[in-house]
């Protein structure tokens, strides 16, 4: 299938996204045996097996979670003490 038709299953399926995004994961080898076709006239264009469409998840975007630690303060679980320079009032 082509790019168009790979993005309409995604949208049909509530992934919103672009052209150039869907494009893009082709190119980087998000969907699994996509190929390249430069034999069209109107240029270059992704053909993407259309099994590798619907079993497609799209990467989380996004800050990832800071990792929870069990102890508190340093990583020795020792209390953090921070001085500071100068004269205090």
């Amino acid at each position: 299938m082509t790019t168009n038709e790979a993005l309409e299953i995604l949208r049909g399926r509530g992934i919103k996204v672009s052209y150039p995004t869907v494009a893009r994961w082709a190119q980087t080898g998000a969907f699994k045996g996509a190929e390249r076709d430069d034999t069209h006239p109107r240029g270059p264009l992704w053909l993407i097996p259309r099994a590798s469409v619907l079993k497609f998840e799209p990467p989380k975007t996004g800050r990832p979670p800071k990792p929870k630690s069990d102890k508190a303060g340093g990583q020795d679980g020792r209390a953090i003490v921070t001085k500071k320079k100068g004269k205090g009032k």
